[in-house]
């Protein structure tokens, strides 16, 4: 019997503030919904690669309780850096 598949969704990426200088750190937020349930105490997590638009990314693991993720980021040039999040598959052993 299988169980029924647990997953996360992303839902939405935002960056504070929107504009910044120099050297200067920007807070990105990822949030995610829950899908499914795979039971209690079943570990359940996916990665996720976050692209910072400046050449520079950042894989990070994300549990299935995990619904807010925030990390900082900070800019040495000037430019329009689009930030994407994409879910990866997490190999576990």
């Amino acid at each position: 019997m299988f169980s029924s598949a647990s997953a996360l969704e992303l839902t939405g990426v935002s960056v504070e503030p929107s504009e910044t200088a120099i050297g200067l750190p920007v807070e990105i937020t990822v949030d995610f919904k829950g899908l499914g349930d795979k039971g209690q105490g079943d570990s359940v997590s996916c990665g996720l690669l976050i692209n910072f638009g400046d050449d520079n990314s950042q894989y990070v693991r994300v549990e299935k309780n995990d619904f807010l993720l925030k990390l900082t980021h900070t800019y040495d040039r000037i430019g329009n850096f689009p930030i994407s999040a994409e879910g990866k598959m997490e190999f576990r052993g």
